[in-house]
């Protein structure tokens, strides 16, 4: 089950993208779809290159293409995306032979890109939208490195550990107590110093 500050979001983009498809018609491609607002539309994928553009297969009702030389979301090109490595990885993770990207919530399709992970190492968890690198435990944007990341195990949507740290979603919990630490919610925690909600002290 995905987190539920997510749920919104890529309920949208379910709903926009989910009668779109590519097509190509005397050598340009299009982008055909509906949806409530608007009925059915065509637009044109500019600087696509028709003999070379093909859709990118995933899980996520994404409608992401490649050509030779740019990777596009929808019609939009994504900045920075070398589409000749261009791997679906799963979860809404993107990878190519430089950088990691994930489309799962975001506030422009330029910001998907993942600062600092190894996008070769690269490995999702089965609860979305957690995942790591040889350092670094990843959720969605947000990036936490740990000392034991072969520990690391998730705990449910938002809540994730190791022997010595709890993570929510990207962020570690400064001053924990391993030993009494317990979850009382999506969104909070407790232990026998303190109350956490939302990856803070609240008392």
């Amino acid at each position: 089950m995905k987190p539920k500050n997510t749920v919104i979001i890529i309920l949208s983009l379910f709903l926009f993208s989910c009668e779109q498809k590519y097509s190509i018609r005397d050598n340009q491609v299009y982008l055909k779809g509906w949806n409530e607002g608007s009925g059915n539309y065509e637009r044109l994928v500019e600087k696509a290159d028709a003999k070379t553009f093909q859709k990118i297969e995933n899980d996520e009702n994404l409608t992401i293409g490649k050509d030779n030389k740019y990777v596009f979301f929808e019609t939009e090109i994504i900045d920075n995306f070398d589409p000749k490595t261009l791997k679906y990885i799963g979860n809404y993770y993107f990878v190519d032979k430089d950088s990691a990207y994930f489309f799962g919530f975001y506030s422009s399709k330029n910001d998907c890109e993942i600062i600092g992970v190894n996008p070769n190492k690269l490995r999702i968890f089965k609860t979305y939208p957690w995942a790591s690198d040889d350092k670094h435990i990843i959720y969605g944007h947000d990036i936490a490195e740990i000392k034991n990341i072969n520990d690391f195990k998730v705990i449910s949507e938002n809540w994730g550990r190791t022997k010595t740290e709890i993570l929510y979603k990207g962020k570690i919990l400064n001053a924990v107590d391993i030993n009494s630490f317990e979850i009382i919610n999506d969104d909070k925690a407790k232990d026998k110093y303190h109350t956490y909600e939302y990856g803070e002290i609240s008392n």
